[in-house]
């Protein structure tokens, strides 16, 4: 997504009301990231349509007005930001048009001395070329009250601290995760060979909520390449989430279908955690009190791979019943 530089044609008025709309929050659903936060300013204003040829989403029908106009912008934290940059086709124009209406309607407005002093920020910024009490990038309008280094880059003492304290939470997650993967594929297998169900009440597929992440202060620790990982897999568990509960409230037949989807949505969040894993905490034990059952990495791979033989077996069976549905009965020689 296109970042603004502070001489990239964006008017001072479109500026205020993109922060005056804001709620002080990222526009990513649920994010609870603070634009505002103990006197600083944590904040991308991001194109929605890329303001040069060479960026996501561009439209060269878009006039240099439309480019920089309200519409076409929306505030993100860093994090989110990595992660809808990295995943264009997912993060269509209609999905981020829709995500900062979505924000714009429940947000309740920053009054203007919140907005005003933040304007009053990016323009001294922009006079000066950045002040003492506060980094900045010039390209991509993003600052932070702190005295850190000039390039803003994470030491890696301070990475390592933030890592060793997400990383509890991150593999409790996980491993419920894995664990919510081998009951869908149980009950898919079930519906799958037309047996009866084992039972599972649906809030067993709801998966846990982590209480850090997104707002514990360790995550701005955490290098370019971490955070995402995090966002990424935090956000296919929200997926999830809304799936269970959409299909409760409307009495949602659970077929074959719906197992099935279920159960690969399951999968892809486990290969999403990881991912995550592996730059966390790759040696975390699946279980402490039930060491034979390996790593967390070992065990998602386990479970995985009972998902893949599942679908092969429900394929071929598939198969089978079309091919024999295709076949003409036999008939007897008629008799003379």
């Amino acid at each position: 997504m296109e970042r603004p530089s502070l001489s990239s044609g964006i008017s001072l008025k479109t500026m205020k009301r993109l922060f005056a709309v804001s709620g002080n929050r990222c526009a990513f659903p649920r994010c609870t990231i603070e634009i505002f936060n103990d006197g600083a300013i944590v904040g991308e204003m991001c194109h929605i349509k890329a303001a040069n040829p060479n960026g996501p989403r561009y439209d060269a029908q878009q006039s240099p007005e439309e480019r920089h106009s309200f519409d076409n912008l929306i505030l993100l934290c860093a994090i989110h930001h990595k992660v809808i940059d990295d995943d264009e086709e997912a993060y269509t124009v209609e999905r981020l048009t829709n995500m900062k209406r979505d924000l714009e309607n429940s947000a309740t407005p920053l009054p203007d001395s919140a907005v005003n002093a933040a304007v009053t920020m990016i323009q001294s910024i922009g006079q000066s070329g950045g002040i003492t009490a506060h980094t900045f990038k010039a390209d991509n309008i993003h600052f932070h009250a702190s005295a850190q280094p000039a390039d803003d880059i994470p030491s890696p003492s301070r990475a390592a601290a933030a890592r060793e304290i997400l990383s509890p939470e991150l593999a409790r997650v996980l491993a419920q995760q894995i664990h919510i993967l081998d009951r869908a594929m149980v009950n898919f297998v079930c519906a799958s060979t037309q047996q009866a169900l084992p039972g599972d009440h649906w809030s067993v597929f709801r998966p846990l909520k982590p209480s850090l992440y997104p707002s514990a202060t360790e995550i701005r620790d955490l290098p370019k390449e971490d955070a995402p990982l995090l966002a990424e897999f935090y956000d296919c568990l929200l997926e999830i989430d809304d799936l269970v509960t959409r299909w409760r409230e409307t009495d949602t037949v659970w077929d074959g279908n719906v197992w099935n989807h279920l159960m690969q949505s399951i999968g892809h969040s486990v290969k999403k955690g990881v991912q995550a894993v592996e730059r966390f905490c790759p040696t975390r034990q699946y279980s402490p009190i039930m060491p034979a059952a390996g790593t967390l990495i070992e065990r998602a791979a386990i479970s995985t791979r009972n998902m893949h033989q599942s679908l092969d077996a429900h394929l071929k069976r598939a198969q089978a019943r079309e091919s024999s549905r295709s076949t003409p009965p036999r008939t007897s020689p008629r008799r003379r």
